[in-house]
Parts: structure tokens; sequence; C-alpha cells
């Protein structure tokens, strides 16, 4: 007899997982949820006059340096492979990285 109630028992235990799948999948479908963005994809900020917040820029390649485990052979190195979108520099400008590993701007 005890065989016969666990049989009934998992009937109805699969049929209540089924209904709150089924109820998932409403509301899913009802609010979908916005696309994940990666953790680095934070684009660095432009401050108040046009130009880029370089100390920004800096954290950027430096966490870059840390989760690829080496140093870019270049500020083109860098940017394709940053995964953030880099703000423009200001005009007549153009982005370097030094040997010291750090971003600046020097003109064209």
């Amino acid at each position: 007899m005890l065989f016969v109630s666990g049989c009934s028992r998992k009937s109805s235990d699969t049929a209540n997982s089924q209904a709150n799948a089924q109820a998932n999948q409403v509301v899913e479908t009802a609010n979908p949820a916005p696309p994940a963005q990666p953790a680095s994809a934070a684009a660095p900020s432009v401050q108040a006059g046009g130009e880029p917040n370089m100390a920004e820029l800096d954290r950027v390649a430096r966490r870059w340096m840390f989760r690829n485990r080496r140093h870019p052979t270049n500020f083109e190195d860098f940017t394709a492979h940053a995964g953030v979108e880099i703000p423009p520099p200001p005009p007549g400008k153009k982005y370097v990285l030094s040997k010291d590993m750090h971003i600046s701007l020097v003109n064209q």
C-alpha cells in the first residue's frame, strides 16, 4: 500500500513542477530580461570639457593587463581587445600608451 501512495505522490509532484515551469515561461515571455552586459563593458567617461577621463582610461587598461596577463604592444592593441568603447580623442590629439603603461593624449 505504501508503494501505491508513493506513486501517486510522484505524479502530483510532477504535475506541480510542470505547472510551475509553464507559469515561469508565461512570466518570462511577458517580462523579457534585458540583455546582460559584460562587467568590463563600462565605457570610460568624458569630462565636462569634452576631455576623456584619463584616470578612468588608465584603470581600464590596468584591468585589461591583469585579465590578459600581458602588456599591450600599443594603444591599438589595447583598444582592439579591451571590450569597451573608448571615447574619441579631442580634435588634433591621439591616444598613446607610454612605456610605463599609462594612456596619454599627444598632438598628432
